[in-house]
């Protein structure tokens, strides 16, 4: 006789559920509160805080190295000197201070630092290497103007297609130094001093002051606006005044046994176009990021500081708006103004790190302004 053999339905239900059973118990470990995925997500983020507490240990230490080194308070590694509050923005982003308590912390670690502030500001330029911007001669070279003073340090080349001179001579591009048909003992008095020689020794101490303190601190800060009726603030930017007085301007927004404001350098320029591009800003080309919504034949400049678009780095339009007359000396006349047309080029185009050599000091221009740096002593 042939038996048949088969499972019960009791058997097949109870194997079922033990499937069942076990299907979920499998599940739930994968994804279940306590399961393999959360794990391994709380483990990734564990990781993260992790790289991030060791970053900003990393930081701290290197600014508490830093505070040793100078004897200066550092914040994300910018030397916050006396008189002046961290108000915010990350190492290499950005940091602003302001001269205002008002502002002090506002947007303390955050990348973005608002245009809602009250004091002066200023944005920290890290600058690792400070000697390839500038040459040394050990006997000193005579500026122009016949007053005997001498500078031992003056900027060197930096841009193939810009050649620098030496101070003292009456071509190139050149700093420090004085414009040897303008510079006298009359005009040189709207810039707050008392004679031409007296301007020729604080342009060259200062622009030494400057190298020193960029070295000792491994970077500067520069203005975060251009220069307005506010001070280094929100503002309608200065114009229509000559160098000379804008010079003025600059020298008497902060000045301290701390600090000195100064026009902001030729080289502090190009420092900051050198960091925006590292950061991926491109300065040949800066109409991708620049403040250039004027007219251009009225020239109508926008108020500085207020379009969010318009900043590079936290620091407002650095490409545009108006263009900025730097300390640094062009041909035996003039003044150089920074962003301007590329006159090179067959197709025109913005480039925040052109010169415009063509302008005389004692010459106002409704459509150039300047912008302040801040010397840390």
């Amino acid at each position: 006789m042939k038996k048949n053999e088969g499972i019960t339905l009791v058997a097949l239900v109870t194997t079922i559920v033990i499937l069942l059973i076990l299907a979920g118990a499998s599940i739930n470990l994968v994804l279940g509160e306590n399961g393999l995925i959360t794990n391994a997500k709380l483990a990734t983020k564990k990781v993260q805080e992790d790289e991030k507490s060791e970053e900003k240990d990393s930081e701290n230490t290197s600014d508490e190295i830093m505070k040793q080194l100078t004897g200066s308070n550092f914040i994300n590694g910018a030397p916050i000197p006396d008189g002046f509050y961290y108000v915010g923005g990350i190492k290499d982003k950005g940091v602003v201070i302001s001269d205002s308590i008002d502002d002090k912390d506002k947007y303390a670690n955050q990348v973005d630092v608002g245009n809602d502030l009250v004091g002066n500001q200023y944005v920290w330029v890290p600058v690792s290497d400070a000697s390839k911007f500038y040459n040394v001669d050990n006997n000193g070279i005579e500026l122009l103007g016949g007053t005997g003073v001498k500078t031992y340090k003056y900027s060197k080349l930096i841009e193939n297609q810009y050649k620098r001179g030496k101070p003292g001579q009456r071509g190139d591009y050149r700093e420090p130094d004085t414009v040897y048909n303008y510079d006298d003992d009359n005009t040189v008095k709207e810039a707050g001093f008392n004679s031409l020689k007296e301007m020729a020794v604080a342009v060259s101490n200062e622009y030494s002051e400057m190298i020193e303190s960029m070295e000792k601190y491994r970077g500067f800060y520069i203005g975060r606006y251009e220069l307005s009726e506010n001070g280094e603030a929100k503002g309608n930017p200065i114009t229509s005044v000559t160098w000379y007085q804008l010079y003025k301007n600059c020298k008497e927004l902060n000045n301290t046994e701390n600090v000195k404001t100064r026009m902001i350098g030729g080289i502090q320029w190009d420092a900051v176009c050198e960091w925006l591009e590292n950061c991926g800003y491109d300065v040949q080309n800066s109409e991708l990021w620049g403040n250039y919504e004027y007219d251009e034949e009225k020239r109508v400049l926008q108020e500085t500081g207020s379009n969010e678009k318009y900043k590079a780095n936290n620091i407002y339009d650095f490409a545009g708006n108006c263009a900025e007359w730097t300390q640094e000396a062009s041909n035996v006349i003039h003044r150089t103004a920074r962003d301007s047309k590329n006159r090179d080029s067959v197709k025109a185009k913005q480039s925040v790190i052109n010169r415009n050599p063509h302008v005389a000091p004692i010459t106002t221009y409704q459509s150039i302004g300047t912008r302040a740096m801040l010397i840390l002593k």
